[in-house]
């Protein structure tokens, strides 16, 4: 008997062990996959960078200029970047590459924007200053050859959360003083309803993610919820979600969905069996997404 306790003592230490080390073998992959997201891109340049929209050094935007040369204005798609709310950047390659040598060809001018970080603030001061790009862009369109009138908004995961929540807000808080925009392009958003996502456990990686970005205040989660700014006068939203993760995004995002169509916004969902870094990464490439979000963009008025 005793040398069954001990041999069944050993089995469950290398079980935890094993679960350890599988633990933080997975924390190690995320955390190269994100610091892979953050290399700069040698792909694609522009002469139009780090321009300033307010005083902060992250408050800067690139400008990627349409390639196609005529008399008209050009519609713009604004990008956010994401980094879970606490890093990221508008030069990275996953962010650009792709979108700006397939939307630029097509005669769209790309604007990649940064913002503020948490912990430095909150994701609400993050959508002001998404808010505060929007403007300013709108009001120097001229100057890139942009139409003012034809922007749409895209954003992945932390950025896709912001786009959402700014866009379902449409103005009242984030946005003031802007243009209603034309859409928006969530690209695998991280949290859809943040007061679910806070009172629900998650994975222990996005449990982190989420706690550093939304602390311990509900009425913070409210306030930067999309699910409690959507509203009749939201703007019309595609989201996509990754049915490849096991967090299951494309859940709340249903919900979402299903609720700004009770309000009667346009909002359609798009669920895709790529991860969440191969959905940021293969927009622009010939592929299922990229038709889709044309057609989106097709539909909307660009």
């Amino acid at each position: 008997m005793k040398h069954k306790l001990i041999l069944l003592t050993a089995l469950l230490t290398i079980s935890l062990s094993s679960n350890a080390f599988e633990r933080e073998r997975f924390r190690a992959k995320i955390k190269e996959k994100l610091e892979n997201r953050l290399t700069h891109s040698d792909n694609v340049k522009t002469e139009f960078e780090n321009i300033s929209y307010g005083n902060h050094q992250r408050q800067k935007i690139d400008v990627y200029p349409s390639k196609v040369i005529n008399s008209e204005m050009h519609p713009i798609i604004i990008m956010v970047h994401g980094g879970g709310w606490k890093r990221g950047d508008k030069e990275a390659s996953d962010v650009v590459d792709n979108k700006v040598n397939y939307y630029t060809n097509k005669g769209f001018i790309l604007v990649s924007v940064n913002y503020r970080l948490t912990p430095e603030v909150t994701p609400y001061e993050q959508a002001q200053d998404i808010g505060k790009a929007i403007k300013y862009v709108q009001k120097n369109a001229s100057s890139w050859n942009g139409n003012l009138n034809k922007v749409v908004l895209m954003g992945h995961s932390a950025g896709a959360h912001l786009v959402t929540l700014v866009t379902a807000d449409a103005g009242k808080v984030f946005a003031k003083n802007t243009i209603p925009w034309l859409g928006t392009i969530s690209l695998d958003g991280a949290g859809v309803d943040i007061e679910k996502s806070m009172a629900t456990q998650q994975p222990k990686l996005l449990d982190e993610i989420y706690d550093n970005a939304f602390g311990n205040d509900p009425l913070l989660w409210k306030s930067v919820s999309p699910m409690a700014k959507i509203n009749n006068k939201s703007y019309p939203l595609l989201m996509i979600c990754s049915i490849s993760r096991p967090d299951k995004p494309c859940e709340d995002t249903k919900n979402f969905v299903e609720k700004a169509k009770g309000l009667s916004v346009k909002a359609e969902i798009f669920p895709v069996k790529m991860n969440h870094g191969e959905i940021n990464k293969s927009l622009g490439l010939n592929n299922e997404l990229t038709k889709r979000v044309d057609f989106f963009l097709k539909q909307i008025g660009v």
